[in-house]
């Protein structure tokens, strides 16, 4: 994507309870949003200062689009975020929609990093 119009780096990883098979298997977890609402909800983490950068703010509702495709997530503050960068964590939503099939020209695997993305928010 043109940096002028997706201005961040999509970064998704797999989530704790992906690894390894983790804790995804166990049935009471699938059931908890019937209870409680979701409480795993799609998230943008974004470092502060680019959080500032776009007028976003903690717990906002943003829309995370690519050159190919959109999400809606809750904003996630965290220094942790590199600036420049949106992590997302894979296998909730459409995070893998925004991932722009590009291979890496060396190995010919996906190109998990190289996508481009904006963020902003929805009222």
């Amino acid at each position: 994507g043109d940096p002028l119009q997706f201005p961040l780096h999509l970064l998704p990883y797999r989530p704790v309870p992906f690894v390894e098979n983790g804790i995804r298997s166990l049935p009471w977890l699938s059931e908890l949003p019937l209870v409680s609402g979701d409480p795993w909800p799609v998230r943008a983490e974004i470092n502060p200062a680019d959080a500032a950068r776009f007028g976003l703010a903690d717990g906002d509702q943003v829309l995370v689009e690519s050159s190919i495709g959109s999400c809606k997530a809750v904003a996630q503050l965290s220094d942790g975020v590199r600036v420049g960068v949106v992590a997302m964590a894979l296998g909730r939503g459409a995070v893998v929609d925004l991932v722009v099939p590009d291979e890496d020209h060396w190995s010919g695997v996906l190109a998990w990093q190289g996508t481009r993305v904006r963020v902003r928010k929805v009222s």
